[in-house]
C-alpha cells in the first residue's frame, strides 16, 4: 500500500471497536471535526447504535453525536522528510483490539514511522463521558 498522510479515529460500535481512517491521498486533507461531522463518522455511529439502544426514549441521532468530536481515541499521520510521524493521544487501549500496527498498515507507513504523543490528540473528558452516557458504555479510556 502506498504511504500517505491522514487522520484516524478508533470508534466504539455495538460489535466492538473499529478503526475509521481518512487517507489524504484518497479523500484530500481534512481535520478531525470535518471527518467526524461531514464525512459521516457521527452518522455511522448513530445509525449502528440505534437498533441496539432502542427504548422508550427518543432514538439516538447524528445530531446527538456531531459535537462529540473528541470522545474517542484519534490521531494524525504526518510526513516529515522521508519518514512519517503518527501523533496520538496515548489513549489507545489493548482491549480495544486495534493495534498500532493496524493503523500503520492502513496508512502504508509500517517500518517508515515513529509514534509521538501529542496532547492535542487526547480524548476530552466531557465529550467522552457524554458519549459513554448516550451509548450506555461501561468501558472507560484515558481522557483529559
Amino acid at each position: 500500500m502506498k504511504p500517505t498522510e491522514g487522520i484516524y479515529y478508533v470508534v466504539r460500535f455495538p460489535n466492538g471497536w473499529r478503526l475509521m481512517a481518512c487517507r489524504f491521498d484518497e479523500e484530500g486533507e481534512l481535520g478531525h471535526p470535518s471527518f467526524w461531522r461531514y464525512w459521516g463518522v457521527a452518522a455511522l455511529v448513530a445509525k449502528e447504535w440505534q437498533a441496539k439502544l432502542r427504548t422508550a426514549s427518543p432514538r439516538l441521532t447524528e445530531d446527538d453525536l456531531e459535537l462529540l468530536v473528541y470522545a474517542f481515541p484519534r490521531g494524525r499521520v504526518t510526513k516529515l522528510g522521508t519518514k512519517y510521524v503518527i501523533y496520538h493521544g496515548n489513549d489507545l487501549q489493548p482491549w480495544m483490539k486495534i493495534t498500532k500496527r493496524q493503523i500503520e498498515k492502513t496508512f502504508g507507513v509500517t517500518g517508515r514511522c515513529c509514534w509521538q504523543f501529542d496532547e492535542h490528540e487526547q480524548c476530552l473528558t466531557p465529550d467522552k463521558e457524554e458519549m459513554r452516557r448516550l451509548l450506555r458504555l461501561t468501558e472507560d479510556w484515558p481522557s483529559v
